[in-house]
């Protein structure tokens, strides 16, 4: 599996980029003063993460197919810390929507604020998790600390806007996973 120099920093970039549509769009429904059926809303948040997905296989993976990475990536076999993050992040995020819902928040305004934290944030947390930290502790950083997160807005709703920040800041496991498992497999390709 060939890879770029900076892998990492493109793991997030391509998962900012896989946001982008969802949050102009979500924008636009804002600005515009529209609603959106929570349904439509879910739909395509799942749509951009799958969205950031294809774009890294096709902007940095050019030798393989796109579902067949998708196979691969989302095997449970190890290492297993891509659809664990998978899994982890996509979860939390229903776990913080229905917090949202019940603390009387628009959804299209949760999505806003926790889309455009992972936006700004992601391409920054997978490179700093990169350099700076061992494979277990950026997965841990980045998939357990939506708990620490959920007690915060969960016992105190008036923290709960805080909470979401930090999610979106800190939690963007997917494109740390990703990276993580573009490494192990390239270096399981030169091995050989």
């Amino acid at each position: 599996m060939e890879q770029p120099k900076f892998v990492g920093v493109l793991s997030g970039l391509f998962s900012s980029l896989g946001l982008a549509p969802h949050l102009t769009f979500l924008l636009l429904l804002f600005f515009g003063k529209m609603q959106a059926p929570l349904g439509f809303l879910v739909t395509t948040y799942l749509a951009s993460i799958f969205l950031g997905e294809y774009l890294f296989c096709k902007g940095v993976i050019k030798n393989i197919p796109f579902l067949d990475w998708l196979k691969r990536a989302l095997n449970p076999k190890p290492p297993g810390y891509f659809s664990w993050a998978y899994v982890s992040e996509i979860l939390f995020d229903g776990v913080f929507l229905f917090l949202a819902i019940g603390f009387d928040w628009n959804p299209l305004n949760f999505f806003l604020l926790l889309l455009g934290c992972k936006f700004l944030s992601a391409p920054l947390q997978v490179y700093l998790s990169h350099l700076y930290l061992s494979k277990n502790t950026a997965f841990a950083l980045a998939v357990f600390t939506q708990v620490i997160c959920l007690f915060i807005g969960d016992k105190n709703p008036e923290l709960f806007l805080y909470a979401i920040i930090l999610k979106g800041v800190l939690c963007n496991g997917i494109a740390v996973a990703r990276f993580q498992y573009t490494s192990e497999m390239g270096s399981q390709d030169v091995g050989v």
